[in-house]
């Protein structure tokens, strides 16, 4: 299985978790990305400083994709036009290197939807989708894969059964935990539940996803 968007602390609690739950025998196969968060873009010389270093990574190869970067319109402080300006940033450097990018994206997919559209050649990987079947549609057809989480444990609900459907049969899905200590209990259960909701193996499932990071070349 593979958690394809997840934030793991190096403390020896999380060495033993990833052990006992079989989900690797080592942390050597851990994939990195690097971003600019919207949560985290108000100290402007910091985020210069942070640019630099993401592009200096993006050169010697030490990641495979840019992000969580994006747009947040209700859990931070920090201004949408603060957010856009360095979520640009981001993008058009992108333009260069053309790697995946994570989307962090609340309450405000209709700014994403029409940023995409400037750029549709960019892989862009909507992290912790949550949205309708129609947005799903949009973005599914404007080169995006929808990466979903733990609110299908807690969400059994038509919105986003169909919009996992969508995904699964158009090969864009993607599965995460956005979790730290329990990401390794918490993915099995992920893994779990929308394999039922598809009506499919879990095998199927983890087959499609790494059909689908190989796409994102990113497998």
């Amino acid at each position: 299985m593979i958690d394809c968007h997840c934030h793991l602390p190096s403390r020896y609690k999380c060495v033993l978790n990833l052990h006992e739950n079989g989900t690797s025998d080592s942390f050597y196969r851990q994939l990195t990305s690097f971003g600019i968060h919207p949560w985290y873009c108000g100290d402007e010389n910091l985020c210069q400083k942070q640019l630099q270093i993401l592009e200096q990574l993006v050169k010697q190869n030490q990641i495979i994709a840019i992000g969580e970067c994006g747009l947040d319109n209700k859990l931070t402080s920090n201004s949408v036009s603060t957010q856009k300006k360095w979520f640009l940033k981001q993008i058009e450097l992108n333009q260069h290197y053309n790697l995946p990018v994570y989307i962090h994206c609340v309450n405000m997919v209709n700014e994403i939807i029409i940023l995409k559209k400037k750029w549709i050649n960019q892989h862009w990987i909507y992290h912790g989708f949550n949205s309708s079947y129609e947005v799903a549609k949009k973005l599914i057809s404007m080169n995006c894969w929808l990466s979903f989480g733990r609110v299908v444990l807690n969400n059994n609900n038509i919105k986003i059964n169909t919009s996992l459907k969508l995904a699964f049969e158009n090969k864009r899905l993607l599965i995460e935990t956005d979790n730290d200590e329990t990401h390794f209990t918490d993915l099995q259960c992920v893994y779990s539940v929308i394999a039922s909701r598809l009506n499919c193996s879990i095998d199927v499932l983890i087959n499609e996803v790494h059909e689908s990071l190989h796409q994102l070349q990113i497998l």
